[in-house]
């Protein structure tokens, strides 16, 4: 696509034209417009006043920053700065795990809605980014008279990215002290106080003297990484799938056959067998254990019909042709079939 290029040279010259996007119409309801010959304060305008969702794309990540503050500075404007994604897989000498939590934070509002206007660098565009409704799933709204328990609250913190600690310091913190809830956010210090499973308040606090500051009328607490779990539970034995759960709260617990697993592994050979490393050595006290897991009465026979059908048509070809083999061998002219019914004919 190319986009419409403005060509605005005085303040407000176009913005009309512009607002109405007159560009080319990509598909899910985009447009792409190109402004030239103005400055950063008059690009900074033209984005905050167009009536659209929109996203600013800066050449750097120091423009970008820089232009998210003048748009920030409009009177009513939801703008949120996308940083780019630092290194998530291993530590690194730079890594930044407050500019991880403004990232995610970014994207939960986004995917929330609210945020209108994306402020980012060319090479944050360019990263991979999860699922709006990951990001809306792991994002905790409380406000008083909400009912929800304490632990609940933890539980959903420490999947969305939180750490548990015993007195929340640094962003992505939590803790929890009985029917006291601190977080710390990319955004502030919260305290949320329950009465049982009865939010009473909601209020900001002041990390040095930890004493409250305002009363909130709400609390939106985004994810603390982009790198969330997608509450999507498997257990699976060797490529058989014993249990599936999706977006549900809990353990997906199943059996697995391990001296199964074991023989496979030695019958089939396809796995590199290596030492071990290390390990942490543990007890289990053996107790007798109800099987929740499907275990065949009989493994070597399909339970399908069909699949039983072809099964034995299967052994009598195979047995067919094996005594049509032996009778050409042989050159015998005549022959006596014998049939066993007996328990260990097969």
């Amino acid at each position: 696509m190319t986009p419409v290029m403005l060509d605005i040279r005085n303040m407000g010259e176009g913005l009309e034209c512009l607002s109405r996007l007159g560009s080319p119409k990509l598909p899910g309801d985009l447009f792409g417009v190109a402004v030239v010959r103005i400055t950063d304060g008059a690009k900074a305008h033209l984005a905050a006043s167009i009536p659209a969702k929109r996203i600013y794309v800066a050449p750097d990540p120091p423009a970008a920053r820089s232009m998210f503050t003048k748009i920030s500075s409009f009177p009513g404007v939801r703008a949120v700065f996308l940083s780019h994604r630092d290194d998530v897989l291993m530590c690194r000498s730079g890594y930044s795990e407050r500019g991880a939590m403004e990232r995610a934070a970014a994207l939960g509002k986004l995917a929330s809605g609210d945020a209108d206007v994306a402020v980012v660098c060319a090479d944050a565009l360019l990263q991979k980014f999860p699922r709006a409704e990951v990001m809306r799933r792991f994002t905790l709204r409380i406000s008083p008279e909400d009912i929800i328990s304490p632990q609940e609250a933890a539980d959903r913190l420490a999947a969305a990215g939180y750490t548990r600690r015993d007195m929340a310091a640094d962003p992505g913190e939590f803790a929890l002290r009985g029917d006291i809830l601190d977080i710390c956010t990319a955004e502030g210090a919260y305290r949320i106080n329950f009465f049982d499973e009865l939010v009473e308040s909601v209020r900001s606090i002041d990390l040095s003297s930890m004493l409250s500051v305002d009363d909130l009328d709400e609390l939106v607490v985004y994810p603390a990484t982009d790198v969330v779990f997608g509450a999507h539970q498997i257990v699976a034995e060797n490529g058989a799938l014993l249990g599936e759960k999706r977006f549900e709260n809990g353990l997906l617990v199943s059996e697995i056959d391990i001296q199964k697993l074991a023989y496979e592994r030695r019958r089939t050979q396809m796995l590199e067998q290596r030492s071990a490393p290390g390990g942490i050595v543990f007890l289990l006290t053996p107790s007798e254990t109800k099987l929740t897991r499907y275990v065949a009465p009989q493994p070597f026979v399909p339970e399908g019909k069909e699949d039983r059908d072809e099964r034995c048509r299967e052994i009598l070809m195979i047995a067919s042709l094996g005594l049509k083999k032996r009778l050409e061998h042989t050159g015998a002219k005549t022959a006596v079939v014998g049939l066993s019914g007996g328990l260990d004919s097969t």
